[in-house]
């Protein structure tokens, strides 16, 4: 670390960690066990799940646009 810099931390109520900070103990436990069924269940997913940090960004954003697609199109139904 250089000498005189001070280390900033993420704020808990940045955007990104508000969720984490404002839902109860219970809810996160029943939220992560339904997400551990799912990734134990769905292969597929779970791969992806492991990949994505190293996909590039348009492979990403091609993933994201077949979801929104997809949903958009629930939403009319």
């Amino acid at each position: 670390m250089l000498s005189g810099s001070n280390p900033v931390s993420p704020s808990p109520q940045a955007p990104e960690n508000i969720a984490l900070t404002t839902t109860n103990k219970t809810d996160t436990k029943s939220e992560n066990q339904k997400l551990a069924e799912i990734l134990f269940l769905d292969e597929d997913l779970r791969l992806l799940i492991q990949a994505w940090p190293e996909l590039p960004e348009h492979i990403k954003a091609a993933i994201k646009a077949l979801v929104h697609t997809h949903n958009s199109k629930d939403a009319e139904q």
